[in-house]
């Protein structure tokens, strides 16, 4: 194999020998137009990785085709033969297909060859009569004089549909999950729609028509997915809506939507030309909160509930600013955020199905120059007013000294005063507590004397039942109990001396002496 090869594009051929270089043009069918003193000699292709498949294949089918050296001619254009072409090279990789599944854009003739049409792809083949067949791969098939095209694919998921139009006119909608090729012959188009998902707080307005003509509309409830029969359209709504970042400006039919929300919604609005009783303009801006509850009173009575409450409310506005001047209009400004100043537009959203919740007021907007004078003048009264509360202020802090003074010398004295009453109370506590207590001491020694004379007084009654039956006891034996007492009451001596006469070896026995004192008798020996 010699030092040349050929790089193989779309538009041109380069041969590349030395220095040597000479360029070639390529026909519609990527056969070689070079000059014919150019010398060939075994050779090997190199595809590059920007071409496409088919056009790879083309350069592949020509080499097959022309076996040997020569040349073809053709309209006076130089065809060259490859002398051999023993390997294609695709992408750099031997004997590997690419995995790109190819769609209508690959398209192409063929003079003579084969084309190989995947598993997975599908190929519209016009011969040389016209006549149309179709390719499904896997498939290698061998044409000659033939146009071919590849078909486009359409997929469609679980949440979408394929809408096919036919060439005889008809239309069809297919639900996902599926996939189609996009026949030529037989489709004008198939296209990939989504399918509608309406959530729990919207609703759709679906219109079909029978076979006969009549046209029914039916509101369909969320949450739900839907998708539209051939003979079904959904309802598009447009409204005043607001376009690009400035919320504040509605413009008709710059909302454009068809799922309508049935939950509480609002809407800004800055009404412009609002004019006071002193002919001032004003901007004044407001906020809306809405709710539709009546869809069927909606669909009948209007196309556009914003623009409806736009409207009702610049006449709310105009009436309310004609009739205060523009400091009254500052000064009642409040009632703007009350919905008894907006009859008509409460009445309008009534009449069209929807209630107004809230009328949120915020704020004012006049005239640059009227701007500047009004904050020249509250700035002055700002002033005024900080100056006069600042004097007030002083003044309250003077009277709160003096309150303050004449309260500390009040609850000082009613502190001391406080204090000797604590003390005269305790003193009295103390001297309550110390009767109290001499009483209790003297409670005491009278409990204990009285106790001691009644047991004194027990002790003696004990005594004379004792000696009542002491005497009683005699009195049974037979004494004479008063010869007993008077003997008894006598008094007695108080030293007795009594003799007496002892037997003879007795007499050295001395003489006793017996005392009596206090009721004892003693004896002594004499």
């Amino acid at each position: 194999m010699d030092n040349r090869s050929y790089f193989l594009e779309e538009q041109r051929c380069v041969k590349k020998n030395g220095s040597q270089e000479i360029s070639a043009h390529c026909d519609e069918e990527l056969h070689f137009d070079i000059p014919p003193t150019a010398a060939w000699g075994t050779t090997e292709v190199q595809l590059r990785e920007d071409l496409t498949e088919e056009r790879q294949e083309t350069l592949e089918d020509t080499a097959n085709a022309f076996q040997g050296r020569g040349r073809v001619v053709r309209n006076n254009t130089h065809f060259c033969a490859l002398t051999s072409c023993p390997r294609i090279l695709q992408n750099k990789k031997k004997g590997k297909m690419g995995v790109t599944f190819r769609n209508s854009a690959s398209e192409g003739s063929i003079f003579i060859g084969k084309r190989t049409v995947k598993d997975g792809e599908c190929c519209g083949v016009w011969d040389v009569a016209g006549k149309y067949s179709i390719i499904m791969g896997p498939q290698r098939k061998w044409m000659m004089f033939s146009r071919f095209i590849f078909m486009d694919r359409l997929i469609a998921d679980s949440h979408q549909y394929l809408e096919v139009r036919y060439r005889n006119g008809k239309k069809e909608n297919k639900r996902g999950p599926l996939s189609m090729f996009e026949d030529p012959i037989v489709h004008e188009s198939i296209a990939v729609m989504n399918a509608v998902t309406v959530d729990a707080f919207e609703v759709i307005v679906v219109y079909s028509e029978d076979e006969h003509g009549n046209v029914k509309r039916n509101v369909v409830h969320g949450p739900t997915v839907f998708i539209p029969d051939v003979n079904q359209w959904l309802h598009v709504f447009r409204w005043h809506g607001s376009r690009g970042k400035d919320l504040h400006e509605k413009v008709p039919g710059a909302l454009v939507f068809t799922k309508l929300r049935t939950i509480p919604d609002q809407f800004y609005y800055n009404a412009e030309g609002v004019r006071t009783a002193d002919d001032t303009s004003l901007t004044v801006k407001v906020m809306v909160f809405f709710q539709l509850t009546n869809l069927e009173v909606m669909l009948n009575s209007t196309h556009d509930p914003i623009g409806d409450f736009i409207n009702a409310l610049l006449a709310d506005l105009m009436n309310f600013g004609c009739s205060y001047s523009y400091e009254q209009f500052v000064q009642n400004a409040q009632q703007l955020s009350e919905l008894d100043t907006f009859p008509v537009m409460c009445g309008r959203a009534s009449a069209i199905g929807f209630t107004i919740g809230k009328v949120v007021y915020r704020g004012y907007a006049a005239s640059t120059q009227l701007q500047n004078l009004c904050e020249s003048a509250i700035k002055t009264r700002t002033e005024l007013k900080l100056k006069a509360e600042e004097q007030e202020q002083r003044e309250r802090m003077r009277d709160y000294e003096v309150r303050g003074a004449h309260g500390r010398g009040d609850a000082e004295r009613a502190e001391e005063l406080a204090k000797q009453e604590h003390q005269l109370a305790m003193r009295a506590a103390q001297h309550q507590e110390s009767l109290k207590q001499a009483e209790d001491a003297h409670s005491k020694a009278l409990r204990q004397k009285e106790q001691m004379a009644q047991v004194e007084l027990a002790a003696k009654v004990a005594e004379e039942q004792a000696h009542l039956a002491y005497l009683q006891g005699l009195k049974d034996m037979g004494v004479d109990l008063t010869q007993y007492l008077v003997s008894k009451s006598e008094k007695q001596p108080d030293k007795v001396l009594k003799v007496v006469t002892a037997p003879s070896h007795f007499s050295a026995l001395p003489i006793n002496s017996v005392s009596h004192i206090g009721g004892l008798n003693i004896h002594t020996n004499v």
